[in-house]
């Protein structure tokens, strides 16, 4: 359910949203899952877990906090693994922004570290499904990064995808009362309120009820008629207009996956100290609580000279077919994550031959990065364009708007330097580039003079080799 009218986050409307309380559960949760909180995200996938009083402490790890033995914790990191992975392959490399005022572009980014919060957004990306820029004006542009699960977005009501505002809104305790601050984004202007949360609904208050918000104006033009507030999402659902993020597919193969390491340790634990039998005369009686005991390890069975021989008390656990569904599930797990076993490192036939070798073996896992960029390349660009305007509206000293703006991304994938070179090479002996073109390749990172220089240095090392 979306919302399409402004008055569902102000005076006497109810708090929490109801009909965005859904979504505010799959954000926590999936937090919960990132930081590798899964116990409390699925509290039945470890049903012995605990203190628990009355048990005995000999068949405990902790004497002192009286822990059962088949208590196994045990958390699998795919969820952080697969999140920062992308991001990974996303900005690990740097992306660079060239525009006609490069200078600009150049400060905004360095002052807003906007790589690093770009970074931030698309593990957002990944894990909610939406992440949010936010652009606001002191002295310059500020290019933040909110938290999707203060976003509210109003949307028309004859056009789901028609934004009409951004509504930020969170909520905070002062004493044991709640109050929630509230920014309405529209284009042009920014609306600021003040609420008191009573008996579940929104009562409208002034901002100078709190010190810190004395000075914010009510109602601020932001001078451009944009919104400060870009969303970035994921696959839509079918609201069209939140993005699907990527845990809820993975969520019963890791917890299967989990449930099935956890089973076995368990089971490898309890055989690890086997019982045994033994003539019975090896049984003693502690003469302070008067029970049966045996100096030993395990559970130990007495018996007489005419009974079966002594012998541990083993069991074959045949974990084969446990092992085989485990194989099974990280199988299902790569292809639902879209996550190569290459990008982990898992290359059971051997390193990749080249570069080439490797991205073909990524193939699935560097479509679905292509993709995520397609969602943050026009955000970014939208970002900085913003950004600028608002300096130029701001008189920022040195401000100016920016135009054709382009965005170069790299694959995150390490360079391969000689496939590139004998690639270089092969095209230079079949007059396909030119020395230029190849350095150039070659070497990104150098300026256009320092290459003109390098094409003279080896024309000039050519002729003296070959005697012209």
């Amino acid at each position: 359910m979306v919302i399409t009218d402004l008055n569902a986050i102000g005076e006497g409307s109810p708090w929490p949203i109801p009909s965005e309380q859904e979504r505010m559960d799959k954000y926590f949760k999936n937090g919960l899952l990132f930081e590798g909180k899964h116990g409390q995200v699925w509290p039945d996938l470890n049903p012995f877990g605990g203190s628990r009083p009355g048990i005995d402490s000999s068949r405990t790890f902790d004497v002192g906090d009286y822990i059962d033995r088949n208590y196994v914790e045990m958390t699998i990191g795919w969820f952080k693994v697969e999140t920062t992975t992308f991001a990974d392959l996303l900005c690990g490399e740097p992306f660079k922004v060239v525009a006609n005022e490069q200078a600009t572009a150049d400060r905004i980014i360095k002052d807003n570290s906007l790589v690093l919060k770009t970074y931030d957004l698309s593990m957002d990306l990944i894990k909610n499904g939406t992440g949010i820029y936010k652009i606001r004006f002191d002295k310059k542009g500020i290019i933040e990064i909110i938290n999707p699960r203060i976003w509210y977005p109003v949307v028309s009501p004859d056009n789901s995808k028609e934004i009409i505002a951004h509504v930020l809104a969170w909520s905070f305790k002062s004493g044991d009362e709640e109050f929630v601050r509230s920014e309405i984004h529209e284009r042009g202007k920014i609306t600021n309120k003040l609420f008191k949360v009573v008996g579940g609904k929104l009562q409208d208050i002034p901002l100078t009820t709190f010190e810190r918000y004395s000075t914010i104006q009510p109602e601020v033009s932001t001078g451009i008629n944009e919104f400060l507030i870009v969303p970035v999402q994921n696959i839509l659902d079918g609201s069209g207009v939140f993005g699907t993020d990527d845990y809820s597919g993975m969520c019963d193969l890791v917890k299967e996956l989990e449930r099935r390491l956890i089973q076995n340790s368990r089971i490898l634990t309890k055989h690890a100290d086997p019982s045994v039998s033994g003539p019975a005369s090896k049984i003693d009686i502690d003469p302070y609580s008067g029970e049966a005991v045996v100096i030993g390890g395990g559970q130990y069975y007495g018996y007489n000279s005419n009974e079966p021989a002594p012998a541990y008390m083993v069991w074959d656990a045949k974990l084969e077919a446990s092992y085989l569904q485990i194989d099974k599930i990280i199988a299902q797990l790569y292809i639902v994550s879209e996550l190569s076993p290459a990008a982990l490192g898992d290359l059971k036939q051997g390193l990749a031959e080249s570069g080439s070798a490797l991205k073909r073996l990524m193939i699935r896992t560097l479509s679905k990065t292509n993709r995520l960029r397609l969602r943050l390349d026009p955000a970014i660009h939208e970002v900085l364009r913003i950004t600028a305007d608002l300096e130029v509206q701001g008189r920022t000293q040195g401000a100016t708007a920016l135009t054709n703006i382009q965005i170069k991304w790299e694959d995150g994938l390490p360079r391969d330097e000689s496939e590139i070179t004998k690639n270089e090479c092969d095209k230079k002996m079949s007059g396909l580039t030119t020395v230029e073109m190849s350095l150039k390749k070659l070497n990104p990172d150098m300026s256009n003079s320092d290459i003109q220089d390098a094409v003279v240095v080896i024309q000039d090392e050519s002729i003296k080799a070959n005697g012209v």
